[in-house]
């Protein structure tokens, strides 16, 4: 359950209040991409890259709450994208089967999967047969 909706605070009146939550995501985002670098090093330089996070203040020490001030206040250019760090898997292939990853709505439903023939048809006559 979502209880904070940033995306509804659009009037002028409001703005106080968007810039307190999002400046509280960013806090979040910050140290969660700071404590994911020993496991995660690409992912987390992408995600720290995008906040604006200076090299400087990527350690361990920096991982605490308004430690860092500074970040995200350079100025960019209008065009600049951040990356897409998680892209969706809907629909792409699968590396080990070369099957469709399953889509489902959320409440356990999902659209069955076309099956290889082979190795994957016979795996899955013998789970239908028990």
């Amino acid at each position: 359950m979502t209880r904070v909706q940033p995306w509804l605070y659009t009037k002028p009146q409001d703005r106080k209040r968007l810039y307190f939550i999002m400046r509280r995501l960013g806090e979040i985002l910050r140290i969660g991409a700071i404590l994911a670098q020993p496991f995660m090093p690409v992912k987390a330089k992408q995600m720290l890259d995008a906040l604006g996070v200076k090299p400087s203040q990527r350690y361990l020490i920096d991982a605490k709450w308004r430690a860092d001030q500074d970040y995200g206040s350079a100025p960019r250019s209008p065009y600049y994208k951040p990356p897409t760090l998680f892209p969706r898997a809907e629909g792409q292939k699968s590396e080990s089967s070369g099957s469709k990853i399953r889509k489902g709505n959320g409440k356990g439903d999902k659209k069955p999967v076309k099956q290889q023939a082979g190795k994957d048809a016979a795996v899955e006559k013998l789970t239908t047969a028990t």
